[in-house]
């Protein structure tokens, strides 16, 4: 069964960081932000760096 986690604040900084990192060790990860322009960059960064499974 895969891992699934939760990240608040995904849209910029750290915390972008820790969920790509955890999408590339293939972690399904659930994003949550303010700004959701600032949170679709990071899920475009996500999805073009990653394969998906």
């Amino acid at each position: 069964m895969g891992e699934t986690a939760l990240i608040t604040g995904s849209g910029r900084g750290i915390d972008a960081a820790i969920a790509t990192g955890l999408a590339h060790a293939g972690v399904d990860v659930n994003l949550l932000a303010r700004t959701a322009n600032r949170l679709d960059e990071t899920v475009i960064a996500i999805r073009a760096s990653t394969v998906e499974r």
